[in-house]
């Protein structure tokens, strides 16, 4: 599932970076893109691996505690990514 939305998204983003950029505020949104798209398939990524190990934890608490490890750092690296595009949209438009 994740793979899949992972493809529909580059399938649409490809058109968009197949010209060249004419200003430094096209490469920066780019490169934003890029890492937006990485970024949110890392986390769709571990958050699936958290659940799946949560769930296969069979009551076993070191495991369980492990997935609940795995499912906040997933949700810690989201809330970094969505600062992250913050911080690009105010060098965006300190640039421009």
């Amino acid at each position: 599932m994740a793979v899949i939305a992972i493809l529909a998204v580059l399938g649409t983003a490809v058109p968009a970076l197949a010209a060249p950029p004419g200003d430094l505020n096209q490469v920066i949104e780019r490169i934003r893109l890029a890492l937006l798209v990485l970024g949110g398939a890392l986390v769709g990524l571990f958050i699936t691996i958290g659940f799946f190990r949560y769930s296969a934890a069979d009551g076993d608490p070191g495991e369980t505690e492990r997935a609940k490890k795995a499912i906040r750092c997933a949700a810690v690296g989201f809330v970094g990514a969505a600062i992250a595009q913050l911080i690009v949209k105010l060098l965006q438009s300190v640039v421009s």
